[in-house]
């Protein structure tokens, strides 16, 4: 590596630090009560922005968790759980959609023999396939809304 490409990478790096410790000790004061009072801010809309915001977070890589735990704190158990349940639908059928009819023009694994094999068992088994990858945590459910449109597993699986 030559001294430039060290110099940058060492002048990055020490942004990165700087940034790290300024929000260390300028930390953000975020409590359950400020999450709350954000979302519910909106009135009687809140409930389709949230709802919103859960279905187009597979475009932005938004982790869905995050929004499962302030739903819950915003709106309570059972009205939090059925808005999640109506979000995360959307969310899993947006991520189906973005793999459908993007994901083989990003990832090209057609030229792979192994990938012929693998998406060729996926599409007999695809129920067995998205249930085993939901219930082991390998890895996340937008991926694996991604992976199944890409693979072309039937969405009613």
């Amino acid at each position: 590596m030559s001294r430039a490409g060290y110099a940058t990478r060492l002048f990055f790096f020490g942004i990165l630090i700087s940034i790290i410790i300024y929000f260390i000790h300028f930390r953000w004061e975020i409590t359950p009560n400020d999450i709350q009072g954000f979302i519910t801010s909106f009135g009687w809309i809140s409930p389709f922005i949230f709802i919103f915001a859960y279905v187009i977070g597979p475009f932005i890589m938004f982790p869905s968790s995050v929004l499962s735990m302030s739903a819950g704190l915003a709106y309570g158990i059972w009205p939090g759980m059925i808005y999640i349940w109506i979000g995360a639908g959307g969310a899993a059928t947006t991520g189906y959609i973005i793999g459908r009819f993007f994901g083989k023009s990003v990832l090209h694994l057609d030229n792979y023999q192994w990938s012929q094999k693998a998406e060729g068992r996926i599409k007999q088994r695809g129920f067995l396939f998205v249930l085993l990858l939901r219930l082991v945590p390998i890895m996340g459910f937008s991926l694996l809304s991604y992976l199944s449109g890409m693979m072309k597993v039937r969405f009613s699986s």
